[in-house]
This record gives structure tokens, sequence and C-alpha cells, in this order.
């Protein structure tokens, strides 16, 4: 929900059953975008109700090298050009804890559950020292934007990451 086509580019896929089939893959494996270990997750009685990844800025190019390393490895074909376009993407502001995506279950929006998980978010980035953090808003998406800067982030530019345009939201911590 919260990646758009990303997921279908670092698998290779072009439908969103087989992008979820190989994401599932890539959830169970350390070191890469799509990692357990850098994901949250909230439920509720077996539900999913939201989760996020998050992890430092100056990882994030190891951890999309890993994972187009681990997609070749598991032979998915993906295109060159694209391949190169997200090693060359630079999403996050240096020195930045960096919140990747976040996404809520459809059935739990507007429930504050988006903000009970950056907030956690940010308590662990404090924790391991980090006083900035920085997210995404995609600019066809208002309603993200103004979350986040009613959670105390400002906007500090725009960038062009997996073809799409985002505004920079930056907190201090």
């Amino acid at each position: 929900m919260a990646i758009e086509n990303l997921a279908e580019q670092f698998t290779g896929t072009i439908t969103k059953n087989e992008a979820i089939e190989r994401l599932s893959v890539l959830i169970t494996h350390k070191e890469n975008r799509f990692s357990y270990e850098y994901a949250l997750v909230i439920e509720e009685n077996d539900n999913i109700l939201g989760v996020v990844t998050a992890y430092p800025e100056n990882i994030i190019d190891d951890l999309t090298f890993n994972t187009l390393e681990l997609s070749r490895k598991l032979s998915w074909q993906i295109n060159i050009e694209i391949q190169n376009r997200l090693l060359n993407d630079k999403e996050a502001p240096k020195g930045t804890y960096y919140i990747d995506n976040i996404a809520i279950n459809k059935n739990y929006r507007s429930k504050g559950y988006a903000t009970f998980l950056i907030e956690v978010i940010e308590n662990n980035a404090v924790k391991i020292g980090y006083d900035v953090i920085s997210i995404l808003a995609d600019i066809n998406n208002p309603r993200a934007k103004f979350l986040y800067e009613k959670l105390g982030y400002k906007a500090s530019g725009n960038v062009l990451a997996n073809g799409h345009n985002y505004t920079v939201l930056m907190k201090n911590l």
C-alpha cells in the first residue's frame, strides 16, 4: 500500500499478487530494504493494523544493493535501468533516521495507529543516538503530508525517487 510500484521494481514483477509473494520472501531475510529487522508491526486479534519500516540513512545504499542482490540470487529478473535508478536514488537527507514507509490497513485508518507507529520509531531513533528523523510524502498524497506536519515534521524540499516526486519532511527529535 505504501510503496506504490517499488515492490514490483525490487522483485521484478508486474502484478500485485506476485509482488506480495516475493515481498514475503524478502521480509524473512536480513539486511535488505524489506527485512523484518527494520519493520514494526501493530496487530490486534491476529489482524495486522499497520506497519512501518525505518532505518538509518547511512545504510540505505547497502540495503538497496543487498535487496537487488538477493532478488538476483532468487532469479528474479529486474530491468538494469530500474536497478541503476534504485541504486542512485537519494531518498533521505544525510545523517537522518529514515522512515521508509508506513501503511495502515484501510479498515483501521484515522484511529491514531499511524501516529502511534511514528512515535515509536521516533523514540527508537533517539535511543540509538539520532536527533533528526526524515520521511517522504508523495506530492499527490496531501493527507500524509498533513499528518506528518501535525506531528512536527517540516518540509525541507522535494526529491525524485523511484520516478515519483516527494516532499522531504524532517523533524528534530
